[in-house]
């Protein structure tokens, strides 16, 4: 399965249509709609007290060409997060719906910025623009949570990986190393209030990240690589 952006696209900014694209493999506007199948996520988290990386779990990102995106544990029928966001990709709004007992509890938050963290919470929903190439870029993300609004100065740092350094950091299978070859690596490193959020490899033309960590957790893109590196063009 392959997915193109067609010549329809072609006056609208750059930024703009890598934000969206880069936004969970979906993107909406009026009259231009295209699809997409679900993606398959694979996390671990860290154990402090053994000091060891365990409890995989695999999530479902599933989007929906009316703006929303819906993460599933897998085997879940209920979503556990669910993103909705705005034409201009500078804003989201966040729902958690979390099972306390037999009571499912919603927490709904506005987030008012380009950049979405997780801050902590298991699922690997963090959106970090990479598709904004100012590499310095320094940005305010406000949430609001129950009337409440928080806001963090957000930075970003840019590193070049080679696949080999990938592969030997565990950020790529190694099993993929007869595939086509891998150029163009590059590692995002989000800090908030000069703290490291979290981090994703990047291949340059891709609309997914390839691999995510954070202190408590790490991800991977364990969908084949065709479908996780989507063609961004059509001649």
């Amino acid at each position: 399965m392959r997915l193109t952006l067609t010549n329809k696209f072609e006056n609208l900014p750059v930024y703009v249509v890598y934000s969206f694209l880069l936004l969970f493999m979906m993107l909406f506007l009026p009259g231009k709609v295209f699809s997409a199948e679900t993606l398959l996520v694979r996390s671990e988290y860290y154990n402090s007290a053994r000091d060891i990386w365990h409890n995989t779990i695999h999530w479902n990102f599933h989007v929906e060409a009316n703006g929303k995106m819906s993460v599933f544990k897998q085997g879940d029928e209920s979503p556990l997060v669910v993103v909705h966001y705005d034409s201009s990709g500078k804003s989201f709004t966040l729902q958690k719906n979390l099972q306390q007992g037999r009571r499912t509890v919603n927490l709904t938050e506005d987030v008012a910025g380009i950049v979405l963290l997780s801050a902590g919470f298991p699922v690997p929903y963090d959106f970090l623009a990479a598709g904004n190439k100012a590499e310095s870029l320094i940005t305010t993300v406000r949430t609001t949570n129950g009337g409440v609004t928080f806001s963090s100065e957000i930075s970003r740092s840019f590193v070049s990986v080679t696949y080999e350094e990938a592969v030997l950091a565990g950020m790529i299978d190694d099993s993929l190393l007869a595939e086509a070859p891998l150029q163009d690596l590059k590692l995002i490193s989000v800090y908030r209030s000069g703290k490291l959020q979290v981090k994703q490899l990047w291949r340059q033309s891709d609309i997914f990240w390839l691999y995510e960590e954070t202190s408590l957790r790490r991800s991977w893109c364990v969908l084949p690589w065709d479908i996780c590196a989507i063609c961004l063009m059509e001649s």
